[in-house]
C-alpha cells in the first residue's frame, strides 16, 4: 500500500471536505416525480370526466349494453333471442 490514493475504509469511516448529495429519492430527481405523478394524475381524473361525458351526450353506445335485466329466468335461442321463461 504505497499509494496514499489506495486506502481501505470501512463505509461508515468515509470523511470528505466537500458536500455529498443525500439519499436519491430526496436528490434532485424527487422533483420530476412528483411533477411526473401529478401529471398522471391530471391526466387520469380528464379520462375519466372525458369518459363521462362522452357516456352522457353518446347514451346509445354503452348505457343499453349495462341495463342489468330483472330477476328470473332466461332463455336464449337462435331464432328468438333472449326471452324470459316462466
Amino acid at each position: 500500500m504505497d499509494d496514499p490514493k489506495l486506502i481501505d475504509l470501512e463505509p461508515h469511516k468515509w470523511r470528505s471536505d466537500r458536500p455529498k448529495p443525500r439519499e436519491p429519492i430526496f436528490g434532485a430527481g424527487a422533483a420530476n416525480l412528483i411533477a411526473i405523478g401529478i401529471t398522471v394524475a391530471i391526466l387520469l381524473g380528464l379520462s375519466y370526466f372525458v369518459r363521462g361525458q362522452l357516456n352522457a351526450w353518446w347514451p346509445g353506445s354503452q348505457a343499453e349494453t349495462s341495463k342489468s335485466l330483472p330477476p328470473g329466468n332466461y332463455t336464449w335461442s337462435p331464432e328468438k333471442g333472449l326471452q324470459k321463461s316462466d
